[in-house]
């Protein structure tokens, strides 16, 4: 099984997109693919909350945040142990949103 962040997807999406075709065991794909598919135009959830014109409606109220980081911290905590990767405790996502909130 191969766990991806969709951070780390946002912010290298041509490294992901290599992870991910290595782990299928699929032939390389060549830098000027890569480019051609990471271009492309993406619509999902995310960039429809995140758009100006929706304004603050579709943001989480942070008692709610609380109350699911609290609630998922041990299954985070046991699924970084697995995996042997800290990044899936969240605590870089955690941090951010208290920057945020000040």
């Amino acid at each position: 099984i191969l766990f991806l962040k969709s951070e780390d997807l946002k912010e290298d999406p041509a490294g992901v997109l290599r992870r991910v075709y290595k782990f299928l065991e699929l032939s390389p794909v060549s830098d000027e693919k890569l480019l051609q598919i990471v271009s492309r135009r993406h619509i999902n959830e995310q960039s429809f909350l995140h758009n100006a014109d929706n304004g603050d409606k579709f943001k989480m109220l942070p008692s709610t945040r609380g109350l699911l980081t609290k609630f998922y911290k041990p299954f985070n905590q046991k699924l970084a142990q697995l995996l042997g990767d800290d990044r899936f405790l969240w605590d870089d996502v955690h941090q951010n949103e208290r920057g945020k909130r000040t």
